[in-house]
């Protein structure tokens, strides 16, 4: 099977990942740089070998790389070891990766390695607030908005997209519009202003990311992550110039506290909700538009199901694996629009054996793939960030292994 390296996946228990600190007013923009953006910086590889189809590169102590990350490979004579490469085994002083290389030592007079960024750039010299950030991948079908971000306070950082940018502060067709949310979307940093460090995830492909963060110091049941996205969702119609979405918070208490009920990661809906912008459809030209993530599910609430809770049932009989789907993305319009990447909505109840921030094992369609778990924001009346009232919190996947197309 070929290596799959299009899909990144960062999250703050890694080796040498940045630590998102509430009182360093640029933690998430510097996480955001170091994930999508630059990658590590690079460290020396003292020796290369490969044998039976797996490369070890050999690393001074502290130098590794994480399971299932992918690293960037440079300074090797034999080209097939320069470039992305996914790390299937490591260690403090090693890590590997399969390879068609032939067997034996590597060469080259700086080899380098260091994680490899998700394919995006910063289009304009960001300030002491805010950066700019946009999809490098060129091709035709690639929408290609940008993403303003600004960090001003400990507590949250303020997201919106837009069709074209001049610079770091104007832009053209803006997702969502100053009439919708004044100051776009909110994503959640922190709770308390301190110096202790949050736990948090980013799993990226070049047009898309998801960004997930425990805006609590404690990683308990009842603080989960909060969740946002952003970039180009898959449609089957390659001609839809509207499909991109941004997932965020209209208010700072429902990105820092309470989320809206119902309508967050791990709910399965058919009612439009502002947290969810779309951009645009045939029928408004550029005007974005509300939208609902829908697993075509059934669920034993009226109104909505919740991921991986128990209103399912275990594990599969027929099969011995997970009941997995995709997430849906409906427009206010009711115009089903295409699919989330790479996210999965489980029909399972994995609520009293799921952690936080697991890599699991794929079965059925995603055998040979690894898939990154979480107990996610959604869940019903009375639902907290920080406080749970009723034992229904949602459980999610992301298929960390890819292509999500």
């Amino acid at each position: 099977m070929p290596e799959q390296t299009s899909v990144k996946f960062f999250t703050y228990d890694m080796l040498r990942m940045p630590s998102v600190v509430p009182n360093n007013l640029s933690s998430i923009r510097d996480l955001l740089r170091f994930c999508l953006v630059n990658g590590s910086p690079e460290v020396a590889v003292t020796s290369a070998t490969v044998t039976a189809g797996v490369c070890r590169m050999t690393v001074a102590a502290g130098n590794s790389f994480s399971f299932q990350s992918v690293v960037l490979c440079s300074g090797f004579d034999q080209a097939g070891a320069n470039g992305e490469h996914r790390v299937t085994a490591t260690s403090d002083l090693w890590f590997e990766f399969e390879t068609d290389l032939p067997d034996g030592p590597l060469s080259g007079t700086a080899m380098n390695a260091k994680y490899a960024p998700a394919g995006w750039m910063e289009p304009f010299a960001p300030n002491s607030t805010t950066m700019v950030i946009r999809s490098k991948n060129t091709n035709p079908e690639s929408r290609r908005h940008f993403l303003q971000i600004k960090e001003t306070t400990y507590q949250y950082i303020q997201v919106r997209a837009f069709k074209t940018m001049t610079d770091l502060n104007n832009g053209l067709i803006p997702i969502p519009t100053a009439a919708q949310n004044p100051n776009g979307y909110y994503w959640a940093k922190s709770q308390e202003n301190n110096a202790n460090p949050r736990a948090w995830f980013i799993i990226a492909s070049d047009k898309f990311f998801y960004y997930g963060i425990n805006n609590y110091y404690a990683l308990s049941i009842d603080r989960v992550p909060f969740m946002g996205c952003f970039g180009d969702f898959v449609t089957d119609n390659v001609n839809d110039k509207y499909n991109v979405v941004l997932r965020g918070s209209t208010t700072t208490n429902e990105a820092t506290t309470m989320p809206i009920s119902g309508y967050d990661f791990g709910c399965s809906h058919i009612t439009p909700h502002a947290s969810i912008s779309i951009s645009g459809s045939p029928s408004t030209g550029d005007n974005p538009l509300s939208g609902m993530f829908y697993a075509n599910v059934p669920n034993p609430n009226n109104t909505y199901g919740l991921s991986g809770t128990n209103q399912f049932g275990m594990i599969n009989p027929s099969t011995g694996g997970y009941n997995l789907f995709r997430y849906n993305i409906v427009d206010t319009l009711m115009n089903p629009r295409g699919y989330l990447p790479g996210v999965l909505y489980i029909s399972n109840n994995l609520q009293t054996a799921a952690t936080f921030y697991s890599l699991n094992k794929g079965t059925g369609d995603f055998e040979n793939k690894y898939l990154f778990g979480t107990y996610t924001p959604g869940g019903a009346s009375g639902y907290f960030h920080h406080t749970i009232t009723q034992s229904n919190f949602s459980y999610m996947f992301f298929d960390i292994t890819g292509p999500w197309e």
